[in-house]
C-alpha cells in the first residue's frame, strides 16, 4: 500500500507496477512520469518496525482456593486500554494464580511522547448523585401556520376544498373527492380514502290482518320487467335515508334539479360498482345504463376523459313509487 501524498504516492505506485512487471511480466509499466521528489526517499530499513524482544510466556498456576480478584475498569483509549486489560489479568494471575495472561502483544503506549496516558487499571468510582435544578428553562415553540398548504411535493400549492354535506355516506364520498382533487392538483403521497359503505337498517315485519270486503278493486298494472329503485336521502327526518350494503345514495341523473342531496332533497340507491373509465367496464345487469358518477369531479361536460360512472335504471324500466 502506498502513502497518500503526492508525488511520493505517484512514485510508489509506479515502483509497484515495475516490481510486478519484473517478477511476473505482462504489460509494461511505461516511463515514470512522476515529478521529482523534493526530499530523498526514506530507506525501507528505517520504515520497518523493530522486532519486539523475545518474552517468555508465563506458565499456568494452580488456582488459590477462595481467592477473588478486584473489579477494575480501564480507560477507553487505545492502546492504553489494551495494556490496562493485560495488567488486570497479570495482577489477578499474580494474586490468585490460575490461567496465564499470556504475552503482552499491545503496541507501545503514547508513541508521540509525553506522559498523558493513564498507566494501569482505574478503580471504579461510585455513581454521582443526581442533580436537579428548580430554574425555569425557556423553551421556544415555533409558530404553526394553519393555512391551506398543498402536499409535500408542492409546498406552494393553493387548494380550496369544497364544502361537504353533513350526512352519511355523502359526507364520506365528498371527503374522498376532496382528497383526490388535492392529489391531482398538488401531487405528493397517494391519499388514503375512507370506506363509505352504508349501515344495514333492520326492517320490522308487520302482521297483516286480512278483512273480507265487497269493494271492487281496479285491475293492477303489471310490473313484470320493471325494477324498484329505492329512494334515499331527504334530510335527517327521512326514515328511508340509508341504502343497503353495497349500494350508495346519489342524485338521480334523470331528474333535472339544480340542487339535490346537497339541499336535503331525495336521491336514489345505486350499486357501488364502477362502469366506464379507462377499461370501459359495462353494466352487469342487462337494461341498466352507465352514466357519469357525479361524485368524482370528472365530467365529460367539462372536458373530462375516461371518467368513471355508475349503472342506473332508466325511467322506462322503473316501478312507479
Amino acid at each position: 500500500m502506498c502513502i497518500m501524498s503526492f508525488p511520493e504516492g505517484c512514485h510508489c505506485q509506479w515502483n509497484v507496477k515495475k516490481d510486478c512487471y519484473n517478477k511476473c511480466g505482462g504489460v509494461s509499466p511505461g516511463i515514470n512520469t512522476c515529478p521529482a521528489l523534493s526530499i530523498p526517499p526514506v530507506p525501507k530499513s528505517i520504515l520497518r518496525p523493530k522486532p519486539a524482544p523475545h518474552v517468555l510466556r508465563l506458565p499456568d498456576l494452580p488456582k488459590v482456593p477462595g481467592c477473588k480478584c478486584e473489579q477494575t475498569m480501564c480507560i477507553q483509549s487505545y492502546p492504553d486500554s489494551c495494556h490496562c486489560a493485560w495488567n488486570i489479568a497479570k495482577d489477578c494471575y499474580d494474586k490468585c494464580g490460575g490461567k496465564s495472561p499470556g504475552i503482552n502483544t499491545c503496541p507501545p503506549k503514547n508513541s508521540f511522547g509525553g506522559d498523558s496516558y493513564v498507566d494501569g487499571p482505574v478503580k471504579r468510582a461510585a455513581a454521582p448523585e443526581p442533580q436537579s435544578s428548580t430554574a425555569t428553562i425557556p423553551v421556544t415553540i415555533p409558530k404553526i401556520s394553519l393555512g391551506t398548504v398543498g402536499a409535500i411535493g408542492n409546498k406552494a400549492c393553493d387548494f380550496e376544498e369544497r364544502f361537504c354535506i353533513q350526512q352519511w355516506p355523502q359526507s364520506c364520498f365528498c371527503a374522498n373527492a376532496n382528497k383526490y382533487a388535492r392529489y391531482l392538483r398538488c401531487g405528493g403521497a397517494i391519499p388514503t380514502y375512507q370506506t363509505c359503505s352504508s349501515p344495514i337498517i333492520p326492517t320490522t315485519i308487520k302482521t297483516i290482518t286480512r278483512t273480507i270486503t265487497t269493494t271492487i278493486y281496479p285491475t293492477p298494472t303489471p310490473t313484470e320487467g320493471l325494477h324498484r329503485v329505492q329512494i334515499c336521502g331527504g334530510g335527517r327526518g327521512n326514515q328511508n335515508q340509508a341504502c343497503p350494503t353495497g349500494y350508495t345514495c346519489v342524485n338521480d341523473p334523470y331528474v333535472n334539479q339544480p340542487c339535490g342531496l346537497e339541499c336535503d332533497r331525495t336521491g336514489i340507491c345505486v350499486e357501488e360498482r364502477l362502469c366506464g373509465g379507462f377499461a370501459g367496464f359495462r353494466c352487469l345487469t342487462p337494461g341498466q345504463v352507465c352514466l357519469d358518477d357525479p361524485r368524482d369531479g370528472c365530467s365529460p361536460k367539462t372536458g373530462g376523459a375516461d371518467c368513471g360512472g355508475l349503472c342506473f335504471w332508466p325511467p322506462s324500466l322503473r316501478q312507479k313509487a
